[in-house]
């Protein structure tokens, strides 16, 4: 239980000292490490979420898809028809972005469009738009001129992008694999100190006896209990 809750703290009941020390240094290390490169990736998170927001534009993106429809169909899904999308509703008539009807246009598009964006700030916004070809056209310097055709080349800024995206992400897998080497450590340390626990006291033994008492009278015999204590060396 001491070791379980503290690496280390049992191999000290056991008087085990070197074996104590060795899992709590790496108990301390592991915890260092974990924290320092879950820091690491919070930083890196920040960074490319901050490209993200200044370099990428879902209004860009959706503008895109609405210019492109009449192509892009003809590619992703000839079956359909542009004028039945109603893609007027793409935008507002304040000209803001209706995020309902884009995902509406993006799921009639399918194929080629096989992800729906997600709204800013959440998790899979940031993943989306640097891991899917679909979103390339919401970067800055993709030409606004540029109309679609399957296969466009993915920008600079969709590159760099999604490298920040994987730097951050092998900061996070390092600092999992650090906090999986503090729960192995504590089973570990728990499980040695048990078998320490049965070697140290295994010539310790105390048991309780039942003893008849000296008396007079053979038929009038009285038991006692007895406490017994061994040690061997």
């Amino acid at each position: 239980t001491y070791s379980f809750l503290l690496p280390g703290a049992g191999q000290l009941y056991n008087e085990s000292y070197i074996t104590s020390a060795i899992f709590f240094v790496v108990e301390i290390a592991a915890i260092i490490y974990a924290t320092k490169y879950d820091a690491k990736g919070n930083n890196q998170t920040k960074k490319f979420q901050k490209y993200a927001d200044e370099n990428w534009s879902p209004v860009k993106y959706a503008r895109f898809t609405v210019n492109n429809i009449a192509r892009i169909l003809a590619i992703t899904n000839p079956s359909k028809n542009p004028d039945d999308l109603e893609v007027y509703k793409v935008f507002n008539s304040d000209g803001s972005l209706n995020w309902y009807h884009l995902n509406r246009i993006e799921s009639e598009i399918g194929g080629y469009y096989s992800h729906r964006l997600a709204l800013p700030g959440e998790q899979q916004y940031y993943e989306m738009i640097g891991k899917y070809a679909q979103f390339n056209p919401g970067w800055k310097e993709f030409p606004d001129t540029l109309f679609f055709k399957y296969g466009d080349p993915l920008t600079s800024q969709f590159l760099y992008y999604a490298k920040m995206r994987g730097k951050a992400n092998d900061f996070y897998s390092i600092a999992s694999t650090f906090v999986k080497i503090i729960v192995t450590n504590h089973f570990l340390s728990a499980l040695e100190a048990a078998y320490g626990s049965y070697l140290y006291n295994k010539n310790y033994r105390l048991y309780l006896t039942l003893e008849p008492e000296n008396t007079l009278s053979i038929s009038d015999v009285a038991y006692k209990t007895k406490l017994n204590f061994s040690l061997k060396f």
